[in-house]
């Protein structure tokens, strides 16, 4: 089949991260239009899909709650978790990194485990996909087998990251949107509980609650929303989508997502969502730290968790250095560890297993 060209790649970048905060799909239908969204990106003739998951607070093979095949052969997905079902328990656990999946380079220290896996597909060589797992291990696995070995520019890889990144902001915000439905409940009168709502037409903010009333949040929010429309409009341009993305963070502080809503005349607005990721609650961390540590935990760098939530790198690695210091860790190995005790902790409580 004939590949995407570079503006059909551009767009379709776009469209996966506008479909990864789409509020118009029912709950079954959003992870099938976004991957019907970042399909030009994915398909190499062979099929695509994915699935949704919980990983496992210890090491064992991740719950699936939901697979959709978008291309190609229907059993796609179901091979692939047949493939990775033959793979050693903690080789699959240990993947929660966010961003671009290449089979060939997750096995590349297990040339053996490439063999077994290419025994699933007729025709591959290899596979790309997109990977995210947020804060609460509930993650998203998108990818689509290919009849070569991958090979990515730098590029190539940071646009994944930052992809990745706003699916799983996309996912967080649905759950928590979700909840909020059930519990009938909400701290704001505004549309989904926003905590500010924008015109974009003068980027003027209409209305304001809770954390977002202060002129400092204010004024953030409002350059937020003029950056992300233009982001939108320029990203779409080959030339111009790894500096747009850059400039489309996935959070707002740390705090909110920006997301389009129509009211029943179908006029837009721009709602500032509260969106933070779910963390274990360590005593004695800010919930800045709390975010940080946490994302640090999965394998995420610097830059890819200053681009989560929002922040500066240098904000980042200060809160890095702190809440590690609160934890009593001192290195990546050792944070590892103790953001996985504090999970099994939570999980156990939730599971009246504690």
């Amino acid at each position: 089949m004939a590949r995407a060209t570079k503006r059909q790649e551009a767009e379709a970048t776009i469209a996966t991260v506008e479909a990864a905060y789409d509020l118009g799909p029912t709950a079954s239908d959003w992870f099938p239009r976004l991957l019907e969204a970042i399909l030009p990106l994915l398909d190499h003739g062979l099929g695509a899909g994915g699935l949704i998951a919980v990983k496992a607070p210890t090491p064992g093979l991740p719950t699936i709650e939901t697979t959709h095949v978008v291309s190609g052969p229907d059993d796609v997905i179901a091979r692939h978790i047949a493939s990775m079902a033959s793979l050693p328990v903690e080789q699959t656990h240990a993947q929660t990194q966010s961003g671009v999946f290449i089979v060939s380079e997750q096995t590349a220290n297990h040339p053996e485990m490439l063999e077994t896996w290419r025994t699933f597909f007729d025709g591959a060589q290899d596979a790309i996909g997109l990977m995210t797992v947020d804060t609460d291990g509930r993650g998203i696995h998108i990818l689509a087998p290919t009849p070569q070995v991958i090979a990515l520019a730098p590029s190539a890889r940071a646009r994944w990251e930052m992809m990745a990144a706003h699916v799983a902001s996309g996912m967080r915000l649905r759950n928590a949107l979700l909840r909020q439905r059930e519990r009938k409940t909400s701290d704001s009168e505004l549309p989904h509980g926003a905590e500010a709502m924008i015109n974009p037409s003068d980027f003027g903010v209409i209305e304001a609650v809770n954390d977002a009333q202060g002129n400092d949040a204010l004024r953030t929010l409002r350059e937020a929303a003029i950056r992300i429309d233009k982001s939108r409009a320029e990203g779409r341009l080959e030339e111009h989508t790894d500096a747009a993305l850059a400039e489309w963070w996935a959070l707002v502080r740390g705090r909110w997502s920006m997301v389009d809503w129509f009211d029943t005349d179908e006029r837009r607005y721009v709602l500032a969502l509260p969106n933070p990721p779910t963390v274990p609650n360590p005593r004695g961390l800010t919930e800045q730290e709390q975010q940080v540590t946490a994302f640090a935990a999965l394998g995420d760098s610097h830059k890819l968790i200053a681009y989560r939530l929002g922040l500066s790198r240098s904000r980042v690695s200060h809160l890095l250095t702190s809440g590690m210091r609160k934890l009593g860790v001192k290195t990546q190995a050792q944070l590892v560890e103790k953001m996985g005790a504090l999970a099994v902790a939570e999980y156990r409580k939730r599971s009246g297993k504690g």
